[in-house]
């Protein structure tokens, strides 16, 4: 067999198994439950499905009868449980099926960059450290801000229809990037005790890069294949340096409102005891600032879906 023609069956094998692994869950992965088509992970970006369409035609049923099934999802196969006992087992040895976020799943992915490990997926001794940095801010949040908020969005939404194109406005006002920029005010300063002046400008330095941020990480070939994002790709390069200097502008903007000795600081604010965290280099404060960005795309999600549901 000559040299051209090993290389020819090795790339074929490994592009074979590669297949294979996408199709077919692992032989050790249980029998017992059902398999939902791999399939069914990509029909929300390719096809005009919504999410609750897609669970209804192919996870309802089965889910319900077993209380189990296997799921292809970011790159893996995984088991998705809702049977309450199955889940009281999960919660009794969470040393056994330990959390686990994307910066282990798929680290070398642009979305694990940008998630990082948080007190979200973060398991055990390094769950504690995060949760003693931001427990008092998310059970007490500083709530002062959301009404003047609130009448800010509005006023800027009544701007928009008054400046806005008559046409388009009788039709639809699109409101992603004001909800977001709402979502952002809320979750800084009841969380943080941060004014980033979302609601101040339309360009607001960390709307714009949030902006850029989630462009680059939710096209859809890399969220389905994240290990596309190990090849050398020109636009992945980027999307990553984006994310890096996301999360350092991020971070250093949180440091600097609590080096503003013009403002009284909330020593419960989260924001506060990251500062202290950094100081005593606990090495957390990136990681743990990054946690309210994701808990403001919760409360963004959370206002698009209420006024889905209001508009129709």
């Amino acid at each position: 067999m000559s040299l051209i023609s090993l290389i020819g069956y090795t790339l074929v094998g490994v592009l074979l198994y590669a297949v294979l692994s996408v199709v077919f869950p692992p032989l050790n992965f249980p029998h017992n439950i059902p398999t939902i088509p791999f399939y069914v992970s990509f029909l929300g970006t390719y096809t005009k499905m919504d999410q609750r369409d897609i669970y209804e035609r192919y996870l309802r049923t089965k889910l319900e009868k077993y209380g189990a099934v296997k799921i292809y999802f970011a790159n893996r196969w995984n088991i998705l449980v809702v049977k309450p006992e199955y889940l009281n087992q999960m919660f009794k040895e969470e040393d056994v099926f330990a959390k686990s976020g994307n910066h282990k799943k798929i680290p070398h992915a642009v979305l694990s960059h940008y998630t990082g490990d948080n007190v979200i997926s973060a398991h055990g001794a390094t769950w504690k450290t995060y949760r003693s940095i931001i427990q008092k801010s998310v059970q007490f949040p500083e709530k002062s801000h959301v009404h003047t908020n609130i009448k800010k969005f509005v006023s800027i939404l009544d701007d928009a229809i008054e400046d806005g194109d008559s046409k388009t406005c009788e039709r639809a006002l699109p409101v992603s990037d004001f909800l977001q920029r709402l979502s952002l005010a809320n979750i800084a300063q009841s969380m943080l005790g941060v004014d980033f002046g979302t609601l101040d400008s339309p360009n607001s330095e960390l709307h714009r890069r949030l902006k850029i941020v989630k462009s680059h990480i939710f096209e859809p070939i890399y969220m389905n294949f994240p290990v596309l994002d190990q090849l050398p790709i020109k636009s992945r390069i980027l999307a990553r340096e984006e994310v890096h200097n996301f999360r350092k502008f991020y971070a250093e903007k949180v440091i600097e409102a609590q080096k503003d000795s013009t403002k009284e600081l909330n020593e419960d604010s989260a924001a506060y005891q990251l500062y202290k965290s950094l100081q005593r280099g606990d090495g957390h404060c990136s990681e743990d600032s990054k946690t309210s960005c994701l808990a403001k795309e919760e409360h963004y999600s959370l206002m698009c879906w209420r006024y889905h549901q209001e508009s129709t």
